[in-house]
């Protein structure tokens, strides 16, 4: 009996970590059926992002250089990003665009998990995304970066029977960055995929410029995962 309850109180703490573990999790992705185990090769992918948010701007100074930290962090950002799409995605030539023609773009407003919306400002459906310097095949829309410090927090002791107990809880520091995201078909002017996710580095004392590296190859990660452009595994 003693054995058995011992168990119960170990599955419990388990149980609980995992909860704890679940609920910080808030990476919810969709991919839409036509694209769902496809492999497309050779494309052209433009990418634009927008609203860069930095909390922790004396991180970005102290790991990144000194300056003005939004311009700092954005071209860090722009630099290893890009680096991290070439690595890790099949596209033949990925550009950033900065000036494309809005004319056709509306506000769409997607449910994401049954609390949560994504809103942004995509094409209508059926029209490109028309640039002056790349024709691209598809585009990737990143939006609503926000990156935070995240400081340790300390478990507690959860006290069982005959004396036992055990450690729940607790985590290390780590970067936090929050985006959402959609990449476009930008020949058959449709959705492929969308999310609003969170990438999450631990570390144990300081951040370094790997830190914010892992990141941004999380971010990757995330966005290709399951995609026809990358995640192939």
């Amino acid at each position: 009996m003693k054995i058995v309850k011992v168990r119960a109180f170990l599955y419990l703490v388990a149980l609980l970590v995992f909860l704890s573990l679940f609920i910080s999790c808030t990476t919810t992705l969709y991919i839409m059926p036509e694209y769902k185990g496809r492999i497309i090769e050779a494309k052209k992918l433009a990418v634009i992002y927008s609203d860069i948010y930095i909390d922790n701007t004396k991180a970005v100074l102290d790991d990144l250089g000194k300056g003005d930290p939004q311009e700092v962090y954005t071209d860090f950002f722009e630099f290893n990003f890009m680096k991290s799409l070439i690595e890790n995605s099949n596209f033949a030539a990925i550009e950033y665009v900065y000036n494309y023609q809005k004319e056709n773009f509306k506000t769409y407003t997607y449910d994401i998990g049954k609390k949560d919306v994504l809103v942004i400002n995509l094409p209508q459906e059926g029209k490109p995304v028309i640039t002056n310097t790349l024709k691209a095949d598809f585009v990737l829309f990143i939006q609503n970066i926000y990156t935070s410090r995240i400081p340790a927090t300390k478990g507690v002791w959860i006290a069982g029977t005959n004396g036992t107990s055990a450690y729940a809880g607790g985590s290390s520091s780590e970067l936090q960055q929050k985006f959402e995201y959609v990449i476009w078909d930008n020949s058959m002017g449709k959705m492929v995929a969308y999310g609003k996710a969170t990438s999450q580095v631990s570390f144990l004392f300081q951040m370094t410029d790997n830190t914010w590296k892992k990141g941004l190859n999380n971010i990757v990660k995330i966005i290709l995962k399951n995609t026809p452009f990358g995640d192939f595994s």
